[in-house]
């Protein structure tokens, strides 16, 4: 991984191609952006895996681009038409917006859920046993000979795109 600065004052984080590169970046007391700066990602690296932690507070300039999580103690502010892939959690002030945009790092993914009953009315619970593997979207819980139907609990719509039964197993694959 390797981090670069630029005379305009953007920064640069380079994964150099490891996709689960993090960066966590402390501050004793304040994070300050002027107006126009950018965090600029590349060679696989993820605003999922960017953390500030901020002492105090952050302000962030005015049509900046800024990416990951910023974690301030006191309140964070996004000046004017500055963008935030990532989110901004503030611990005591507020988080203080103006025409900003906000987009939650791709990376994230909301938790994925089996949950199964004897018949199609219900009652659901969650399934005992169930595993999910994110990195091939697969679902995996134990075949019950009382449960028949089976429902996925998302934070997100998916699509299932596969149902399969394999030694005992129901396997929800998903986009």
């Amino acid at each position: 991984m390797k981090m670069s600065g630029s005379k305009s004052g953007d920064l640069t984080l380079d994964a150099l191609g490891d996709t689960n590169g993090v960066w966590i970046f402390q501050m004793a007391s304040t994070l300050t952006t002027t107006t126009g700066r950018q965090v600029v990602l590349s060679g696989g690296a993820k605003a999922a895996n960017v953390f500030w932690q901020v002492g105090s507070s952050a302000t962030i300039g005015g049509s900046s681009v800024f990416k990951g999580t910023i974690l301030a103690a006191q309140s964070i502010t996004l000046d004017t038409s500055a963008t935030l892939e990532g989110r901004a959690l503030a611990r005591v002030g507020a988080v203080a917006l103006d025409a900003n945009i906000i987009a939650f790092p791709s990376a994230v993914t909301a938790p994925v859920i089996l949950t199964s009953a004897p018949t199609a009315a219900g009652p659901y619970t969650d399934t005992l046993g169930q595993s999910l593997n994110p990195a091939t979207k697969t679902l995996t819980g134990p075949l019950s000979g009382s449960m028949q139907f089976y429902r996925v609990r998302a934070g997100t719509a998916l699509s299932i795109t596969k149902i399969t039964v394999v030694g005992g197993n129901v396997a929800i694959t998903y986009n």
